[in-house]
Formats: C-alpha cells, structure tokens, sequence
C-alpha cells in the first residue's frame, strides 16, 4: 500500500500499472511523433509517396513496447511510422528519426550517422555538442527539448519554426 502511494505521490495521474519511467517513454514517444510532424526531409529520402518514416532506436531500448503502441496506426501525411531497433555498429541511414538512448555511446553512434535526412534524437548531456540534432531532457519533472540547428542542416532537415517555439534552447548555425 505505501509503495503504490509513494508512487502515485511521485508520478500523478499514473496508473497503478505504469512505473515513472514507463510514463517518461511515453512522453518521450510522443515528442519523437511530434517531431516527425514538425521537420521536412530531403525530397529524395523517400522511395514513395506511401514509404514509411521510421524511427530507429539505437542499442537498449527504453520504450520496450511503449513507442510500438504510440506509433501503432499513426501516419506523417501519408507515410506510415514505424519502429525498428539497431545496433550502433548498423545502416543508421534505413531511418528518419534516430533515438540515441542515454546508455548509448552518442558520440560512436553519431560517426555511423553518414548520410543525412536522419533527425537524430537523444538523451545525453553532450548530445548537442557531439553533433546531435535534438536533445530530449527533464527538467522540473517535465520533458523539454534542445535544438542544434546547424546539426539539422548538416543533416538537411528542414525544423519548422513552430516547433522551434517551443524548444528550451536552440543552438544556432556556426557562421
């Protein structure tokens, strides 16, 4: 009994069945869809009209089943998502959005990264600086986001300026 209270003390409006961090992944989940909602990609990155965008996790999944069941029937325009999981040492260019988990070496995973049209995502603390595109990070108990711009145009993805409003901070371009 103490332990469910001290949890929905921690974590309100968590079910009995979802732990912080499960809740955590969900947000982060629907920050990676959102994001894909939010950045226009190289016009040749997809084959078709109807090619899936594809969010790839790297190494040790945090989501578990979480980010298959937020994507589950969700489309970007006309594209389906998916979800695939890679190892660091993979084609990193088989997907659209890269989520670089925190026990994953950012910096290594980021060199494998060659080809752009991949929004890479990530949870490190250096993640901007390695040469990331997105920064996922807690603060006050809630998620916010980062933005590394010139990594995003290294990658050529385009960010929309709305999503760009609601970043905690934005790395500009270099000159």
């Amino acid at each position: 009994m103490l332990v469910v209270a001290l949890l929905l003390t921690v974590s309100p409006g968590v079910g009995l069945a979802e732990s912080p961090t499960v809740l955590e992944y969900k947000v982060k989940g629907a920050f990676l869809l959102n994001f894909a909602k939010f950045t226009k990609w190289p016009a040749d990155e997809f084959a078709a009209t109807n090619t899936p965008v594809t969010v790839g996790i790297v190494g040790e999944d945090p989501f578990g089943s979480t980010l298959d069941q937020l994507v589950a029937g969700e489309t970007i325009g006309t594209r389906p998502v998916v979800v695939k999981r890679l190892a660091a040492s993979g084609d990193l260019s088989q997907c659209q959005i890269l989520f670089i988990p925190k026990s994953a070496d950012a910096a290594n995973v980021l060199k494998h990264v060659v080809s752009p049209g991949v929004l890479t995502v990530g949870e490190s603390d250096n993640f901007l600086d390695t040469g990331g595109v997105i920064r996922l990070l807690i603060e006050d108990k809630k998620v916010r986001f980062e933005v590394n711009m010139d990594a995003a145009q290294r990658a050529h993805l385009t960010i929309s300026s709305q999503l760009l409003k609601l970043a905690k901070t934005i790395k500009p371009l270099k000159p």
